[in-house]
């Protein structure tokens, strides 16, 4: 038996802290341990980090002198969006297998260079999309790829969160277009929601560690969030190569946060997953068939790279499938043309836990609306929707905006 591999975390904040928790329940497991750490903003997190020197990780405040100084055999990157592309590509090519915090990147281009960078290199990088690893979408994969539902028509998604304006106020990056000459594009899309678009399109096709190509889409984008220069609310229809069309609905702007609705229409049956149970439905006969279904996590991610290590196992989301995503995601920004603001009528700011949010108050209704016919918010005529143009992503290989009202 090896001894753990040695993970050296790019990003001690924010979403470095799941990383921390996953690789302790790796240490545990003995498959993984924590060897070092690169975090910039050593003030914030002093006394925590100082925990970690004692305990023997390397603690660095540069993430390059990391991966030129440290012997580790994996390194994991957990920072922020834009800064993805170029820490992968300079772990991959100094020689380091990568799991990289989702989204991969929020361009194409940045995609299908590090999935080059991947390819040439021989070494693995994976996304941590942790929710493939959940039952509910396991289960869809395993039915759809045995054909239980019959061919499949249609997947929904919805997605209703609740983000007050500290959600926007807690980096400097949340919510903008750009930083200096990287694009952020932080909306519910790329970020919060991009596990719901991922699934979908993983959903969608039926070979294992896959996602479906897509082909068409059309969307419409939208802001009311004063603070927020990109979306808050998003509606994306996607024809894709396997068949299926994708209906995907997501904002920021619910009056609460709910879990993740998705629905699987076939011609022998259909799926939903709600309140986080998945229930199929065939001849009128309805099948739970799990009471935990989001429950993926980081750790399950992490259990599945130590193995495509190993064992070669097929990765739940390699990055070159992330150059799918990111061909829906560009192309629902070209087919909104721009960030469309919501006219006044149609949302309120509320008081919430002593901050502020914004609000639609009709979000929830309309989208499930939507589901029902398979259409977006501006097919339904709802009072605030802008109708789009159709756009084919087929061969999109760059995605260059110049502003949220010129994307």
């Amino acid at each position: 038996m090896r001894d753990p591999f040695r993970v050296a975390l790019i990003g001690f904040g924010g979403f470095g802290r799941v990383h921390i928790r996953a690789l302790q329940a790796m240490e545990k497991e003995g498959l993984a341990a924590l060897h070092a750490i690169a975090e910039i903003n050593q003030e914030a997190y002093g006394e925590q980090l100082a925990l970690w020197r004692e305990k023997g990780v390397h603690i660095y405040t540069d993430w390059q002198e990391m991966l030129a100084e440290c012997e580790c055999d994996i390194v994991a990157v957990a920072t922020p969006l834009h800064l993805h592309r170029e820490m992968v590509i300079t772990a991959l090519e100094a020689g380091y297998p990568v799991l990289c915090e989702k989204s991969a990147a929020v361009t194409v281009q940045d995609a299908i260079a590090m999935a080059q960078t991947a390819a040439h290199s021989g070494l693995l990088c994976g996304i941590d999309f942790q929710l493939l690893a959940s039952d509910a979408v396991g289960k869809l994969k395993q039915l759809i790829a045995a054909g239980s539902l019959g061919e499949v028509k249609r997947i929904s998604g919805v997605g209703l969160g609740n983000r007050s304006d500290q959600y926007y106020q807690r980096a400097s990056w949340a919510g903008k277009f750009r930083i200096g000459d990287k694009y952020v594009l932080d909306g519910p899309m790329d970020n919060a929601f991009a596990h719901m678009l991922n699934n979908m399109l993983y959903i969608a096709a039926p070979a294992p560690g896959q996602l479906a190509a897509p082909v068409k889409v059309r969307a419409s984008m939208y802001r009311a969030q004063p603070l927020a220069e990109m979306e808050d609310t998003a509606a994306v229809w996607v024809k894709t190569k396997e068949g299926p069309e994708l209906l995907y609905l997501a904002t920021y702007n619910n009056a609460v946060n709910k879990p993740h609705y998705y629905r699987v229409e076939g011609t022998l049956g259909t799926a939903v997953v709600e309140n986080n149970q998945l229930v199929v439905t065939k001849q009128g006969r309805r099948e739970v068939l799990s009471t935990q279904a989001m429950n993926g996590k980081t750790e399950d991610i992490y259990r599945n790279f130590i193995r495509g290590l190993t064992h070669n196992e097929t990765l739940f989301s390699a990055i070159d499938e992330s150059i799918k995503l990111a061909k829906a995601q560009n192309g629902a920004y070209i087919s909104s043309g721009r960030i469309h603001p919501i006219p006044e009528p149609y949302y309120s700011r509320v008081p919430i836990e002593g901050d502020t949010a914004t609000v639609y108050a009709d979000i929830a209704d309309v989208f499930m609306r939507c589901v029902e016919q398979h259409i977006l918010p501006a097919d339904l005529a709802a009072p605030w929707a802008v109708d789009v143009r159709e756009v084919d992503v087929t061969d999109l290989e760059v995605y260059q905006p110049v502003s949220p009202d010129q994307l």
